[in-house]
Formats: C-alpha cells, structure tokens, sequence
C-alpha cells in the first residue's frame, strides 16, 4: 500500500504544482490528503523517504520556500504523531525481526543463486530454515518464535525476489 500512495502521491502533487485550475487543485489536495494518510498509517518507512525525497525534488525545482513549509509540515507530523516510535526510535529498529530474517535469507540465496527455490505461496515451507540458520554464526542474527525459526516472507520485496526466482528472474 505504502509504494502505491508513494506513487500516486508522487504524480498527484506534480500535477497540483503544474494546474492553473482551482476544482482540480482543490480535488487534488483532498486525493493528496487521503493518500499523505495512508502512508503515514501503513508506518513504511521506505515509502515515506521516498515520498519525501520525490517532493524536494520536485519542489527543489519550482519553489524553495515551498519546499521548506513541505518539510517542516511533515517532520512536525512524525516528531509529534505516534508513529515517532516506528521512525525514531532506536531499540525499535535494531530489534527489528526482518533485519534478523535476511541474513537467513543470504544463506538460502547462496545455495540457489541462479534459479531460487522457486515461486508461489508456499515456497518457504519447502525447505529446512534450520539448516540455513544452523549457518549464522552471530547468535543476535538468529530470528526464533517460541524455540522455532519462523520465515514466511523475509518483508523486501528484492531479497524475496531473490530468494524465490535467483539471478536470472532478477
């Protein structure tokens, strides 16, 4: 959901800077609005850094001072928000399971570097995530839910895609 409102943001807010028009602006700043709110509640923080790296751009040519009020609006709404935890703090971010789920990950690309362990729902079950975490030598790199390793999907859409289809789907 976060790279779709990343993208609709992207092309709504290029359109409402370019517009002469008063109805399309006003019903370009309501769709900017709904969407600017479904990427703050998904919390995905790569969406919204590149949400926010795609309107300075756009902004950076047009209007600085702009700009600068986007900036600040957006850095008060995660400073004051409660999804300041998600994005700024520490301990949530370092005990993060997805961080602890790609070194397995690594390991699985490294026995199936060329064509994956293939695609579909259940391509995880096939095979032994033991073995592969039996590998990592760091202790604080290994991801176990209530004694067993747990991986249903590794949460990056590139190292799944690595994982399932290899270098050449790649």
């Amino acid at each position: 959901i976060g790279f779709v409102c990343l993208v609709g943001i992207v092309f709504a807010f290029h359109h409402f800077v370019t517009s002469n028009n008063l109805k399309e602006k006003v019903l370009l700043f309501i769709c900017l609005l709904c969407m600017s709110c479904a990427l703050f509640m998904t919390q995905s923080r790569g969406p919204l850094i590149g949400t926010i790296i795609a309107i300075s751009f756009l902004l950076f040519q047009k209007n600085k001072t702009t700009l600068m009020i986007c900036l600040c609006i957006v850095a008060f709404i995660a400073t004051v928000t409660p999804i300041k935890d998600r994005y700024f703090n520490y301990n949530t971010f370092r005990n993060n399971e997805r961080l602890r789920i790609i070194p397995v990950m690594l390991e699985i690309i490294k026995d199936y570097p060329l064509t994956g362990i293939g695609f579909g729902m259940q391509s995880y079950w096939k095979i032994d995530p033991d073995k592969y975490e039996n590998r990592i030598k760091d202790e604080k790199n290994k991801f176990r839910v209530k004694g067993k390793l747990f991986i249903d999907d590794p949460h990056n859409f590139i190292v799944d895609l690595a994982v399932r289809v290899g270098i050449i789907g790649l």
